[in-house]
């Protein structure tokens, strides 16, 4: 998805619904403040050895949970960043180096919170599906490249997420053929085999997932691509007490910013090394718009699992 081009139009439904509504369980969406730890942490306000990061897009955690995912790569045993879509706007069969090009720059803001080194890349098979992996150091990045859903889910003539999980289609391939998923429970088993093997010998409490928030009650202007993978956390997550962060996305500007200078700088960071490489590479920017908006604002809520 192409935030500075399709996009826009979105963030005007249901404003009022999102600043001002709580969740089922009347916790509002909140972001760590002075004395907090920026990093997620469990009950106990110890770190997690493992946690994932599972957004739509490449550019999503930047942009609405980067200073705390930044936070999280340091303190973390290992960090997991699950990309579900491909971001292609459309263009996966037309502009390939368009979505190769996001890929590129969401490793570029991964370097620019973690230490020095070469990715690692090549073809994992999860579930039965291909899906591509990148790994460097304590970091993960899988690239699931499904099908941009467009704003509204009504996807490119490709699927989308949204059809998947509604039953409006039957299947979804990913942009590069590479592997189809033949219903939305094939998808959730896959993300659900993701996450044993790379959590393997971890109980549950001591796994965090940062995704996007599923309820629409609270992030009801966002992206459907955010959504729905918001809702693939919550499907994948039945029947285990996992810590789940779930964030707003576009609807958080019309909360308060409450992000301090060194948090903005944080954050700030990770969206320049995405932005530089998409100008380098496609002459695109995401700059400009609600950019800086999001960037001085990170709000969620937290669903924390009980320390045994």
């Amino acid at each position: 998805m192409r935030k500075g081009l399709t996009s826009w139009r979105r963030l005007g439904i249901a404003a009022a619904v999102v600043a001002l509504t709580v969740t089922c369980d009347q916790t509002q969406p909140v972001q760590p403040s002075p004395g907090v730890p920026d990093a997620a942490v469990n009950a106990a306000g110890v770190p997690f050895p493992v946690e994932f990061v599972v957004v739509a897009h490449q550019d999503d955690w930047q942009l609405f949970q980067g200073d705390r995912i930044a936070s999280s790569a340091k303190s973390a045993g290992k960090l997991v960043i699950v990309f579900v879509t491909a971001g292609d706007a459309g263009t996966a069969t037309s502009n390939p180096p368009f979505w190769q090009a996001r890929e590129t720059a969401s490793k570029a803001s991964v370097d620019s919170m973690t230490v020095a080194g070469a990715w690692s890349c090549a073809n994992a098979t999860v579930n039965g599906h291909v899906i591509w992996r990148c790994t460097k150091a304590n970091t993960v990045n899988y690239y699931m490249r499904l099908p941009d859903g467009n704003g509204d889910g009504q996807g490119y003539g490709f699927g989308s997420l949204a059809r998947l999980r509604a039953g409006n289609i039957s299947s979804l391939s990913a942009v590069n053929g590479t592997t189809t998923y033949t219903s939305w429970g094939d998808l959730v088993a896959t993300m659900q085999a993701l996450v044993a093997v790379e959590a393997a010998g971890q109980a549950d409490a001591n796994l965090a997932f940062h995704s996007q928030d599923w309820d629409t009650s609270l992030n009801g202007s966002d992206h459907l691509d955010h959504i729905t993978t918001g809702e693939l956390v919550r499907a994948a997550s039945a029947g285990h007490t996992w810590n789940r962060f779930w964030y707003i996305g576009y609807g958080s500007l019309y909360q308060p910013a409450n992000l301090s200078q060194a948090q903005y700088a944080i954050k700030w960071k990770l969206i320049v090394a995405y932005d530089d490489v998409m100008k380098a590479l496609m002459g695109e920017t995401i700059m400009g718009g609600h950019t800086a908006d999001w960037a001085a604002r990170t709000i969620f809520r937290s669903e924390s699992a009980p320390v045994p």
